[in-house]
């Protein structure tokens, strides 16, 4: 399943780019299905995806050194995360889990970085937003 140039536009991180650019887009973006209570992606796995919540709720938490789980955020629809670990070059920071069934949008990692280097300005709002949750 592909996702559509519509709903790629209706997200925040690429409401400026032209309807072209989107297309090209769309067709290295894939659509999961994850049902509730799963795991994304665990704290400590080397970074792969980034990812788009199209449709669900995940649940972002980080276990800390005293073995007490801390829950960072819930995201929704329109939400995104995974960009640290791929932008740093770093491991996860945190688990990702749904607490609802979810379709999330992925991108691979080489995908993600041939798609900075033809859009700076998705790179740029990623690295402000990198800079303000440091």
């Amino acid at each position: 399943m592909s996702i559509e140039t519509a709903r790629l536009r209706q997200l925040s991180l690429f409401e400026n780019i032209g309807e072209d650019a989107l297309e090209a887009m769309a067709g290295i973006f894939v659509v999961e299905q994850l049902d509730g209570d799963q795991y994304v992606l665990r704290q400590g796995e080397e970074g792969s995806k980034f990812y788009m919540i199209e449709s669900g709720k995940v649940e972002i938490s980080r276990l800390q050194e005293d073995g007490q789980r801390v829950v960072l955020a819930v995201l929704k629809e329109g939400d995104h995360f995974g960009e640290i670990a791929l932008m740093r070059k770093s491991a996860r920071n945190a688990d990702v889990r749904t607490v609802t069934p979810c379709l999330l949008v992925t991108i691979t990692h080489e995908n993600f970085h041939e798609l900075l280097e033809r859009q700076p300005h998705i790179k740029s709002k990623l690295e402000k937003l990198l800079a303000e949750r440091s």
